[in-house]
């Protein structure tokens, strides 16, 4: 399940195996909010990263899933076979309708929510001093 909503396995990010050797990165967005990120040979698969921004502020009913919260996501690539060396995102919060800065607290429950994923996944994340998230490199 991610950030509350379950992992889809007819996600057409779970059939790549014809894809991998053409794809550097997945990006498999068919919700707004993160949801978990891991690695296939190297190379990231990123669910849940929908729209940067949404219009889903001011709707009540499922806020326990936090639809105000986002990543930036930044990836470095190794240049010889296109394997991520690093990915550093900075947690971010939606509020009328502009992207801010999210706080320390948002960019905790982010973290909870990519580690809890990442545990299906083989991924670990660490919340830098500067307030971005990392991958870890374990």
């Amino acid at each position: 399940m991610g950030n509350g909503f379950p992992l889809q396995r007819t996600n057409p990010c779970f059939d790549m195996t014809q894809r991998e050797k053409e794809v550097t990165i997945f990006l498999c967005g068919d919700v707004m909010t993160g949801r978990g990120i891991g690695l296939i040979r190297g190379k990231p698969v990123i669910y849940g990263c929908g729209d940067f921004i949404n219009d889903y502020e001011g709707i009540s009913g499922n806020e326990e899933y936090r639809s105000d919260l986002g990543l930036m996501y930044f990836v470095s690539l190794n240049a010889s076979d296109g394997t991520l060396a690093k990915l550093i995102m900075a947690p971010t919060k939606i509020k009328k309708f502009r992207v801010n800065k999210a706080s320390e607290e948002d960019a905790e429950h982010l973290l909870g929510v990519l580690n809890r994923e990442g545990q299906k996944l083989g991924t670990h994340f660490i919340l830098r001093s500067d307030g971005f998230l990392e991958l870890a490199s374990d």
